[in-house]
């Protein structure tokens, strides 16, 4: 059993924070860039839009396969 946590570890949740690290440490340097030059309503603004259509696409895309599963 401690050998499956140990593998659950180092598969899982090691690399997954190296993600988090990896993409948090690029939204930062934006974050303090656009902060700096004085344009921080533009990144969040930016930032929101990618978002908003992300999830737009995810929620058509979802719907269109739930309706096609259903029928």
């Amino acid at each position: 059993m401690k050998l499956n946590r140990l593998w659950f570890c180092l598969l899982i949740i090691i690399p997954g924070f190296l993600v988090a690290a990896y993409l948090g440490s690029h939204f930062l340097t934006d974050w303090y860039w656009f902060a700096e030059v004085g344009y921080r309503q533009v990144f969040l603004t930016r930032l929101l839009s990618e978002v908003g259509i992300r999830l737009g696409t995810i929620a058509f895309f979802f719907l269109f396969f739930y309706l096609n599963l259903l029928v």
